[in-house]
């Protein structure tokens, strides 16, 4: 059983039914994934997912495209965490963007990360979804230094619910200008990484969100 592969289509969707570990109807975003073949070992009942959205420049490929990629590979491999993006201005799939960002950067160790990622399921290309990102995400969290009160959840509450198995996609935005507005109204929850109203550049963003959440989960585990 623990051996056996799933052949996934995740070309139009990517709703992972927990209980078949197969993949249900989408919310409507596009993938840019090919087929993808997922160890059931390797399947959770739930997930983490890094989720960068490109606000930098939707026309044009920039360096900082693809060093963003090679940066977060490593850090969501190290943590545990899915890796998506979403709104990347790129005319690939997935497993070319794997090949691409290798031959471009050598952060992440050439891709290597990357490649790990891709190969257990765990990196999706999406474009930005109108009407509510994949369920099998999970919550979405908008990570700001300016969480509204309404939606703020502090990490202690976090910890809680990914050690009830719950799923969260946490969704930074690379680019000056941040995550537009719309995303911090769709979001279920806001999230301030630092718990003191600090703004992080997002590079630093994308270190340190998953490996504080990670280890408020693990002590709260203790």
């Amino acid at each position: 059983m623990w051996g056996e592969v799933v052949r996934v289509n995740v070309k139009n969707r990517l709703d992972l039914d927990l209980n078949r570990e197969v993949l249900n109807p989408d919310s409507g975003a596009k993938s840019h994934s090919h087929p993808t073949y997922l160890s059931r070992r390797s399947v959770t009942i739930y997930m983490l997912t890094l989720g960068l959205v490109n606000t930098y420049d939707k026309i044009k490929l920039h360096e900082a495209h693809y060093r963003s990629i090679a940066r977060a590979a490593p850090v969501a491999y190290a943590f545990g965490f899915n890796l998506a993006l979403f709104d990347y201005p790129f005319k690939m799939n997935a497993e070319e963007l794997v090949d691409f960002v290798k031959d471009k950067t050598t952060i992440g160790e050439s891709g290597k990360y990357l490649k790990e990622l891709f190969g257990s399921g765990k990196f999706f290309v999406f474009d930005l979804p109108e009407k509510g990102f994949q369920p099998q995400f999970g919550s979405v969290v908008v990570t700001t230094s300016h969480p509204a009160s309404e939606k703020q959840l502090q990490l202690p509450a976090l910890a809680e619910l990914i050690n009830r198995k719950k799923s969260f996609l946490f969704l930074i935005g690379l680019g000056h200008k941040g995550l537009p507005d719309k995303l911090f109204e769709l979001a279920q929850y806001h999230l301030d990484i630092t718990s003191k109203g600090v703004s992080l550049e997002t590079c630093t963003a994308i270190g340190a969100v998953p490996a504080v959440i990670s280890g408020c989960v693990e002590r709260m585990k203790g």
